[in-house]
C-alpha cells in the first residue's frame, strides 16, 4: 500500500507528540475537577447554611418541619399555590396585589 492510497489522518508526517502533552493535558482536567468539587463544596457547606439563616426562608424550613414535609421528596407539581405579591403599574403609580402563584387565577 502506498502513502498516497492512505486517509490523510492515518499517514505518520510531521513532528510526533511531546510524550508530555498527554499527561500535561490530563492534569489541567483533574485541576478543574477538583476546583468544581470545591466549589460545590463551598457552597454547599457555606452558602446554603447561610441562606437558611434567612428569615424568610427559615419560615418555610420550620413550616415545613412542622407539617413533616419532606423537601427531598417534594415535586413542583405537588407544591400549591405560594402567596406572593405582584406589582403593577397603574396611573404611574406602582399597585401591590396579592395572588396565589401556581393557581389559575390571573
Amino acid at each position: 500500500m502506498k502513502a498516497k492510497d492512505l486517509c490523510p489522518h492515518d499517514r505518520s508526517e510531521g513532528p510526533a507528540l511531546a510524550p508530555a502533552d498527554g499527561p500535561q493535558r490530563r492534569s489541567g482536567g483533574v485541576w478543574w475537577l477538583t476546583l468544581a468539587v470545591g466549589l460545590v463544596a463551598i457552597v454547599w457547606l457555606g452558602v446554603l447554611p447561610q441562606l437558611a439563616k434567612v428569615p424568610a426562608i427559615r419560615q418555610q424550613i420550620d413550616r415545613n418541619a412542622d407539617y413533616r414535609i419532606n423537601a427531598d421528596a417534594m415535586f413542583y407539581s405537588e407544591v400549591g399555590p405560594i402567596e406572593g405579591i405582584r406589582l403593577r403599574v397603574v396611573d404611574g403609580q406602582i399597585v401591590r396585589e396579592p395572588m396565589l402563584i401556581g393557581s389559575d387565577d390571573p
